[in-house]
């Protein structure tokens, strides 16, 4: 049973966004930029009986980054790179309630995210098309915090340590495309082929410390899993046609571990391998 007490919430803030950029030559520019935003708080539906916050505060996040966009050798190859620094305050996140069968949101103190990514685009010769991503995160708490019912200050509804791993946060991802374009046309159309891949690193499914206080198993270590497509076809200026290999090597990438109150828990996973064929034609 719920609460019948009705609740009201609201606030106002505003969100400043200052970017600078520098033009070193005409194909190469640098900028920084820092910006913030927020998430609005909110009332909790408690059941009657729960020890969680009738209400939670909005928090905030502060972005600093500074980056390079670039192109060299006459446009044949382009490189763009950017590092950043979030800073996380008050970060709202879903706990389970220690008395009753109930979810609630709280406020947690703050966390901190490095990262950096880069990507790279180079045209070598006519019909090859060459691309890759990389992207690396350090995201983690920067404060130790234990969470109190505010009707029982002895009742601990989430504890959570200085340098713990947010959730869904692989440190690395990265991905790659080759392609090739026939200099010769097929059916008054251009033929292709094209290989992609990309890799996520392992991460972890939930907040060590927050739902730990219900499932005993704590966080859930999510492995790292990369998968790779295959793709040829003609494309012509009214039609085109391709034959695809998604996840070529049948990779069973585990990608999200679901933990469930009083079940067992559940895990999402790719899509197997699958060949095709798809027709396009524009009217």
């Amino acid at each position: 049973m719920y609460n019948n007490e009705t609740k009201n919430f609201s606030e106002d803030d505003w969100v400043p966004k200052v970017n600078v950029t520098y033009q070193i030559t005409d194909d190469a520019l640098t900028y920084a930029t820092y910006s913030e935003g927020f998430r609005s708080g909110g009332v909790n539906p408690l059941r009657a009986k729960s020890v969680l916050p009738e209400d939670y505060d909005s928090d905030k996040l502060k972005n600093y980054e500074i980056g390079l966009k670039s192109e060299w050798f006459d446009n044949s190859l382009r490189f763009n790179a950017v590092a950043y620094h979030m800073q996380w305050d008050d970060m709202q996140l879903q706990v389970n309630d220690p008395a009753v069968f109930s979810l609630a949101i709280v406020n947690f103190s703050e966390a901190e995210i490095n990262g950096f990514e880069a990507d790279i685009m180079w045209l070598p010769a006519p019909g090859w098309e060459i691309t890759a991503n990389l992207g690396i995160i350090d995201a983690e708490i920067s404060d130790d915090n234990t969470i109190r019912s505010p009707e029982d200050n002895t009742i601990i509804i989430a504890e959570v340590e200085n340098g713990t791993d947010l959730p869904i946060s692989p440190e690395e991802k990265a991905s790659a495309a080759v392609q090739y374009t026939f200099q010769r046309e097929i059916f008054n159309a251009e033929p292709y082929v094209r290989l992609d891949w990309s890799y996520v690193g392992d991460s972890v499914n939930s907040l060590d410390g927050t739902e730990s206080i219900v499932f005993t198993q704590g966080a859930t270590d999510q492995p790292d899993y990369d998968i790779g497509n295959l793709r040829m076809g003609l494309d012509a200026e009214q039609w085109s046609g391709t034959l695809f290999v998604t996840n070529i090597t049948d990779e069973v990438a585990e990608q999200f571990y679901s933990n469930r109150w009083g079940t067992k828990q559940r895990v999402s996973i790719n899509k197997p391998r699958t060949i095709g064929m798809s027709l396009r034609w524009k009217f």
